[in-house]
């Protein structure tokens, strides 16, 4: 049930996804499995992340953090202090963001894994533009860019589009606009791919209603009419 809502989440279909994801919770309850419910949390809180509920997400992903922190299960720490800074960003609490950052980079490196690796790092260089840090911003950026092994990330990235949407935004603030514009034609094809297959229905949703997409492409129509 919590894959289905994942699933169905990623579709932006975010009603079933937290119908199918509250029985899940039940489930758990009744069996007992804390980690399990642990995860149902988290899966809330990337739809409220999705819904840009940041305070509800916050709260959520929270919760799921303390119970994992709890087990001492640091692979789930790992994906939970990912999503949890996304919140925190999207707070504008962007101190506390970039600690939850500096938390995966570290987890990242105890448990010798590339994942969320590259997704944190993007975070960091965001609060350093936020924070007037440019030149730093664009050093963090390109760090990032260069551990890509491939155009079209699969385990690699966990947030493809919002890490080349943070990348063109970036490039683009400080000047290389060139680079800025290849790398937002990148996220088109991230999309395009992940798109392919999809009902017309389930395209138009996935298209207009989850966040960093709507706003890549609306970037990237922007570009096409100037």
């Amino acid at each position: 049930l919590r894959r289905l809502a994942a699933g169905h989440a990623l579709l932006a279909q975010f009603n079933e996804a937290r119908q199918a994801v509250e029985q899940a919770k039940l489930l758990h309850r009744n069996i007992e499995d804390e980690q399990g419910f642990a995860a149902d949390l988290r899966v809330l809180g990337t739809i409220q992340l999705a819904e840009q509920d940041y305070v509800a997400a916050r709260d959520l992903l929270g919760q799921a953090l303390e119970i994992f922190q709890h087990a001492k299960n640091k692979p789930e720490q790992l994906v939970t202090w990912l999503e949890l800074a996304f919140a925190l960003e999207g707070l504008g609490y962007i101190p506390r963001a970039c600690h939850a950052y500096g938390q995966v980079l570290e987890l990242t490196n105890e448990l010798n894994t590339p994942l969320c690796a590259i997704d944190a790092g993007a975070g960091q260089a965001r609060c350093l533009l936020v924070n007037g840090k440019a030149e730093e911003a664009v050093q963090a950026i390109k760090q990032c860019l260069e551990r890509l092994d491939e155009p079209l990330p699969g385990q690699t990235l966990r947030h493809p589009v919002r890490f080349y949407l943070t990348a063109h935004q970036i490039l683009r603030a400080t000047g290389d606009a060139a680079q800025a514009d290849k790398l937002l034609q990148t996220g088109q094809t991230v999309i395009e791919h992940a798109a392919a297959g999809l009902s017309e229905s389930q395209k138009t949703a996935f298209l207009e209603q989850i966040p960093e997409i709507r706003d890549l492409l609306g970037k990237a129509a922007t570009r096409q009419t100037s």
